[in-house]
């Protein structure tokens, strides 16, 4: 049965295009398709590294999409230094969490018509000190 669900939400995220915030997505808002379309994505990324690679053009767009609704795929560890790199559960600093981020799209960015150039732009919020009237407005 696992087995299953496995090879369905790998197949599904592959004919599910999601709907980005230019074309009218709602905000706030994560359909059901969309969740089981990232569960799908982050199951073949964890079994095989190089899986980016071996995608199609239309496949590395469609997972740019799905890229564009994940907000949770990094994770900070207790010591605010270090962050979880979503492929490998490795540890990195920030400015190495950027590098590999950059690395990553630009990869992407090869199988995607159009696309020039990559940037990403990293903020570490953690250093940024956080009174209580603040979280308090939050």
């Amino acid at each position: 049965m696992a087995e299953a669900f496995r090879d369905g939400a790998i197949g599904f995220w592959r004919k599910a295009t999601p709907q980005l915030l230019s074309e009218g997505s709602e905000t706030n808002n994560t359909p059901v398709k969309v969740i089981f379309g990232l569960t799908g994505l982050n199951l073949e990324s964890a079994e095989d590294p190089a899986w980016i690679s071996k995608l199609s053009s239309a496949e590395a767009a469609i997972a740019a999409r799905y890229a564009m609704k994940e907000l949770n795929g990094l994770v900070r560890n207790d010591s605010k230094s270090n962050w979880e790199h979503p492929s490998g559960g490795t540890m990195v600093g920030f400015e190495a969490l950027i590098e590999g981020l950059q690395a990553h799209w630009e990869l992407l960015s090869t199988k995607l018509a159009n696309v020039e150039d990559i940037r990403v732009i990293g903020i570490d919020l953690t250093l940024r000190p956080i009174s209580s009237a603040d979280h308090a407005k939050s």
